[in-house]
């Protein structure tokens, strides 16, 4: 059975409240990386950093799709599936800004 209007409106306002947590948690991970591979105390080339810097890039993408997930949910939740698509736009754009480059992991030595 899903919401009625004003339990939907409800759920928005907590899932838009998660969602942006989670939209800012990746994108504080992914400067904290950036700082500390600028600053030189994170060195992506050697094996034991780049699983670190591997396991903080992996976590920047959970909390993407978090995003996402959360939009569905309230999709599901609200029985309208077109409450999912800015939480999905916005879960593909974050996706796209933190995919790697070489950029991130050039460090002149």
């Amino acid at each position: 059975m899903p919401y009625g209007d004003a339990g939907t409106r409800v759920l928005t306002f907590v899932v838009s409240l998660l969602a942006m947590t989670a939209a800012v948690g990746s994108l504080a991970a992914r400067e904290s990386l950036v700082r500390r591979i600028s600053s030189r105390a994170v060195d992506p080339h050697s094996p034991r950093e780049a699983t670190r810097v591997r396991r903080t890039l992996l976590g920047t993408w959970v909390l993407c799709l978090v995003v996402g997930w959360l939009g569905t949910f309230l999709a599901w939740s609200a029985a309208k599936p077109t409450l999912a698509c800015p939480y999905l736009v916005a879960a593909a754009t974050l996706l796209m800004f933190h995919a790697p480059r070489a950029a991130l992991f050039d460090v002149t030595r």
